[in-house]
Order: C-alpha cells, then structure tokens, then sequence
C-alpha cells in the first residue's frame, strides 16, 4: 500500500500543478471576454482550403494526443505493476505478457501517428494547391467574374466556383508532388488527351471523372435553384505542371497559372449581369457558413 502511495504522489503532484497554472490562466480570459462581442454580426465567406484546414487542424491534435501517450503509457504499466515487483509476485511469463502487450501498444500508437502524418501532408499539399489556385481565380474579378472558395455540397466540397460572362465552371484542384531529378520541363508534365491524364511517370483518371461528378451536381442544383437551366463547366486545375493538352474536352485542364482562360468565350454558353447575380446569389447563401473566430460563443 505505501508503494502505492509514493508512486501515485508525484502523479497528483504533477496534475495538481498542471491544474492550478491553468485554471486561473482560463478564467481570466473568461473574465476579460465577459461582455464583448465580435463587430462581426454576419458569416464570412469561406476561403480556398477552408476544410482542410479544419482537418489538418484535427489531425495535428490527434498526432499530439497519440505521441503524448506514447512515452505516458509504458510509465503507466510500470507503475502498476512495481507494487508486484515489491511484493514478489512477478514470474518470467508475466513479465513477458507486459512486455509484449507495452510492445503491441506501442507499435500500435506508431503505426497510427504514421498514417495521421501522412494524412496531414497530403492535406497540406492539396491546402497549398487550393490557395495557390484560389489565388490565382480571384484575379478573374477583374473580368466581372465572382469567385467562390471550398463550396459545400452533399457530402463533398467543390474547391472553387466561378462565375462570370463566359459561364460557370466547377474547378477542382489536385496537388501531385514532382520528382527530385534535374530532367527540367520533362518531369513537370502532364499529358492530357481528354479521358486520361499521363503523369511522368504514371496514369491518373479519377480526378477527371470527380471533376465531372461535381460540375454535373453543381448543373443539377444551380437550374433547380434559379428555375432556369445552367451549364457548368467541369475543370481540373493542376497547378505547378506543365500542361499539354491533346483534348479540351469535356474537361478543362489548366495549370495553376491558366485561371485566365476562363475569362475567354469559349462559345458554350454566355450569362448576362442578371443571370450572374442570380446564380452568385444562391452560391453565397452556400459558401457564407464561417462563424467568425474572435469572441465567438461556446454552443451549448
């Protein structure tokens, strides 16, 4: 028992400081927010990346919970079992059995921090795709274009929808790292022959039928919302490649630095400045959902 007792000590100790330092540290926030309220009375609108953003934020919070249990777990089975060891009632097959349930565990925690890393560097690949892009989109505002950013949908979010004289077009963005190599603009180039695209060194359809899914959802929900029907054009931004394009159809493939191309007639469909407002209007009622940060109240 007083084994016991000196080993779970420190613990208390240390949760008890743990507690004190960070109590009044939050109540005094509390306190100083009491009675203020953000100038901001309405939603803004989401930016390029806006969920990956909230997922890489997730996942960053995961990654610490498992590595701060890593070292913590292999103390905890110690500490329960030493009071054992006092009382010399340990034998070789139950010391093997904690053994080998520590090394389970932990292989376990180091395989999940492993793929939740690599999660989060595709999301912070494709977040830095998306802004890269977004970016590069807002400049059509110049052309009387409206732009909008990580546009939510059923189950699934369309990077950006941009619309302006020469129509509506559904882009989604793909990040795909380049090699390490010095074989210059070879390396950077993607091949688009309008079903496939070819990769230095592998083949890739999937975000070219993603692409259409959403430009096709996006027609479906635009013409029942504005009652009249809308053509959407489906595009695949790959921004940092070179693109060579064999085919411009039914998909539009631009690099991240082409956005201006959507600004050309491309004799498909043309919307007038009241066709325009119609259709920017009910894709801001979707994308105007981001609560703003500052003072924002906890729900209950």
């Amino acid at each position: 028992m007083q084994s016991i007792i000196s080993i779970a000590t420190p613990a208390a100790l240390y949760l008890l400081g743990v507690f004190l330092f960070t109590f009044p540290l939050v109540w005094l926030q509390k306190r100083k927010q009491k009675g203020k309220r953000s100038p901001l009375s309405g939603h803004l609108l989401r930016s390029p990346g806006t969920s990956l953003q909230s997922r890489i934020e997730e996942l960053s919070l995961d990654i610490m919970a498992y590595i701060a249990i890593f070292p913590a777990f292999p103390l905890l089975i110690y500490s329960f079992y030493l009071p054992l060891i006092h009382a010399q009632k340990t034998t070789t097959y139950s010391v093997l059995i904690i053994i080998g349930i520590v090394i389970v565990v932990l292989l376990w925690i180091g395989i999940k921090v492993y793929r939740l890393m690599t999660e989060r560097n595709n999301c912070r690949l494709g977040l830095d795709a998306e802004m890269a892009v977004g970016q590069e989109l807002n400049q059509l505002m110049f052309n009387g274009f409206r732009v909008y950013h990580d546009f939510p949908a059923e189950n699934f979010n369309i990077d950006h929808v941009a619309v302006g004289p020469t129509g509506v077009y559904a882009v989604e963005t793909k990040g795909r790292t380049k090699a390490i190599r010095k074989a210059g603009k070879v390396e950077a180039t993607v091949v688009y022959d309008g079903k496939t695209l070819q990769f230095p060194s592998w083949y890739e359809t999937e975000p070219l039928l993603q692409a259409q899914r959403q430009a096709d959802w996006l027609r479906k929900w635009l013409t029942s919302a504005v009652g009249e029907p809308v053509y959407v054009q489906a595009v695949l931004a790959l921004p940092g490649w070179y693109v060579v394009r064999k085919a411009d159809r039914p998909i539009k493939l631009i690099s991240g630095k082409e956005a201006y191309s959507l600004a050309k007639p491309s004799g498909i469909t043309l919307l007038g400045n009241d066709m325009i407002q119609r259709i920017s209007h009910q894709v801001e009622q979707r994308c105007r959902d981001v609560e703003p940060v500052a003072y924002r109240k906890e729900k209950k």
